[in-house]
């Protein structure tokens, strides 16, 4: 629980931490059982950042709740950390050998984001595309924690993100990338940038028109602003590596 006044107002913020989750992903979850609470910085990132914290959950408490309400966010709360401590014990990560980088999906940006428009198109609404997403997320190339640095890190997140970009050796003209999140509808964002770009030449990169398609994905209006500044700065990121000679 974040914050040590003795007197606090009906505002409580918190991280969960035994496992370590995401708040994005608590957020979600929450969010598919009714209950509605914040996630992300709170408008106060700077202050976030000077203490090391990425995100936190925030619940607010008003006249119109009730306690049977409060109980019901504490029921989810358990619910929530017992389900992630059995994915916790059953997953046993293989130790990474080598670096293995995406390769490119298509031909051009072009075509790998009109597999990726085709496919979305047949979801019917959000909560099936954001279950898509998450699927996605949980089939990227594994990123060594060797890799997961200070240089690597990209700040204005609302989670923990790493990413770590080189020139194909073989073509230098291409560039290719792994990034991981400690969020699962980051890390299907991440498998989108993946698809798109990994493998692909730096001046496809530069000159593919990204906000369109978000647009056309049908991605632009469904998230949030805090996720969408996480997105920006990993496009940012690799746009960046991609300029460079």
């Amino acid at each position: 629980l974040k914050g040590t006044s003795p007197h606090k107002c009906a505002v409580l913020s918190w991280v969960m931490r035994e496992p370590p989750l995401s708040t994005l992903d608590v957020g979600l979850q929450l969010d598919r059982r009714g209950i509605c609470v914040r996630t992300g910085h709170h408008c106060c990132e700077p202050l976030m950042e000077r203490l090391g914290v990425d995100a936190t959950l925030r619940a607010s408490f008003a006249l119109y709740n009730s306690a049977e309400e409060v109980e019901r966010l504490g029921a989810a709360i358990e619910e929530i950390l017992d389900q992630a401590r059995e994915r916790s014990a059953s997953r046993h990560a293989p130790p990474v050998e080598e670096l293995a980088y995406p390769a490119a999906s298509a031909d051009s940006p072009e075509a790998a984001a009109r597999e990726l428009i085709d496919s979305f198109a047949l979801l019917p609404d959000w909560p099936t595309r954001l279950d898509y997403l998450i699927e996605l997320g949980e089939h990227l190339p594994a990123m060594p924690e060797a890799l997961k640095n200070a240089a690597s890190r990209i700040n204005g997140c609302q989670s923990l993100v790493h990413l770590v970009a080189r020139r194909r050796p073989d073509a230098p003209e291409r560039v290719e990338f792994l990034a991981d999140s400690d969020a699962a509808l980051v890390r299907g964002l991440i498998a989108l940038l993946q698809q798109l770009w990994s493998g692909q030449s730096a001046a496809a990169i530069l000159a593919f028109d990204f906000n369109a398609f978000l647009i056309e994905l049908g991605l632009a209006n469904q998230l949030s602003m805090g996720r969408r500044n996480g997105l920006d700065a990993m496009v940012r990121r690799l746009r960046q590596f991609a300029a460079e000679d």
